[in-house]
């Protein structure tokens, strides 16, 4: 073998070693999320609790991160692929909070991810008033013929505040949940022996179930476009104010889960 022939070789060595060495490189720098805690750590389609949750991350499982961001409350979150997190959801993005998981590899050059728009459940705006009959502002604490208390029409704000869920594989574990309902102003008309909280885009309608305490149905659309219903239980405190319970059904990984969180109606 002459010396410009092992010359070459060494040549084509080098670069050989180097392309290696390169994919092995970008490999090691990828950044990667996992948990041990199966059916704990929830999978948003934003980053904030304020977003809705679809799936657990599902546990034992390293998840490539694709983005970071960081909600209004100032928790950090990654952007994870949804083919790989929640394949069967129809979702556009998911995301994890960074408390939630581990992280391993080149996690500090992840670059910055836009969060998409927070989508409300509920127009906050009425577009109708009381009915005429009506007397906005009304503060009448007489008690009805039924033994409640004689709510005051006018327009009310609907809250709900953060929650816990389980589901059916682990009944006895709770899991912190937020429900995602941004507080939102409605018209309240009493009706015989229950009233109607009306919005821009939906009607809630409550029956009086026992003296002082009224239940509700509020249908709406989800971040990824399926429906839900979240049943409102609410016991009237006085003529202006009203607080009790949601529950919604879901399933998360593809098994039924309930949530229930505080809510609140007040007068304004």
């Amino acid at each position: 073998m002459t010396s410009r022939l092992r010359f070459l070789l060494s040549i084509c060595s080098f670069i050989v070693a180097i392309s290696i060495g390169g994919v092995s490189i970008a490999s090691a720098a990828d950044c990667t999320v996992s948990t041990s805690k199966a059916k704990t750590v929830q999978v948003r389609v934003g980053p904030g609790t304020n977003r809705s949750s679809v799936v657990f991350l599902p546990s034992g499982k390293d998840f490539k991160v694709l983005g970071k961001a960081t909600a209004k409350d100032g928790s950090k979150w990654w952007k994870l692929d949804k083919s790989e997190v929640a394949p069967k959801k129809a979702v556009n993005e998911t995301w994890v909070n960074q408390k939630d998981v581990v992280s391993k590899g080149g996690c500090d050059s992840v670059v910055d991810a836009k969060a998409p728009p927070v989508i409300p459940i509920v127009v906050a705006s009425p577009t109708q008033k009381p009915d005429s009959g009506s007397t906005t502002g009304q503060d009448n604490s007489s008690v009805s013929s039924q033994g409640s208390i004689a709510l005051a029409s006018g327009y009310w704000t609907l809250t709900a505040s953060d929650g816990y869920q389980s589901c059916a594989s682990s009944p006895n574990q709770t899991i912190p949940y937020s429900p995602g309902l941004q507080a939102s102003v409605g018209s309240v008309t009493v009706r015989g022996s229950g009233f109607t909280l009306s919005f821009s885009d939906a009607d809630i309608a409550f029956k009086l179930i026992s003296p002082n305490t009224y239940q509700g149905v509020l249908s709406f659309t989800r971040d990824d476009g399926t429906q839900a219903s979240l049943a409102i239980t609410l016991k009237a405190v006085s003529a202006r104010q009203m607080s009790g319970v949601g529950n919604a059904q879901d399933n998360y990984a593809d098994e039924p889960c309930s949530a229930t969180f505080p809510m609140s109606l007040t007068h304004n």
